[in-house]
């Protein structure tokens, strides 16, 4: 009997608005612009440099702009940076497949 007067009471809230949550989809230039200061923040910070999370994590955040919005002028520019974050990577982890990851988005 309390589920159902908990599920009442939570449907009478959703249908006065109560509960109505507004989802903003992240435009392309504001992915961009987020991807960008991750990446800048990595730049500053050597001791982060030096875990390959912290690299992936931006890569993704470009890759995100791209594969979200393949047909935005922003896609290739992520595309590129996604390229150029992999090879950075390569040079401290020596791991050959992420020379390849960069590889495969340049071509």
């Amino acid at each position: 009997m309390l589920c159902i007067g908990l599920f009442v009471i939570y449907s009478s809230l959703i249908e006065i608005g109560l509960f109505a949550f507004t989802c903003h989809a992240a435009t392309p230039e504001e992915q961009y612009n987020s991807a960008t200061n991750s990446y800048e923040s990595l730049k500053k910070k050597p001791e982060r440099q030096q875990y390959r999370h912290n690299w992936l994590n931006c890569i993704q955040k470009f890759s995100d702009v791209y594969s979200n919005n393949p047909n935005h002028s922003l896609a290739s520019s992520g595309m590129y940076r996604s390229a150029e974050l992999y090879l950075g990577l390569y040079k401290i982890s020596g791991m050959e497949k992420d020379k390849i990851e960069a590889l495969d988005l340049l071509n």
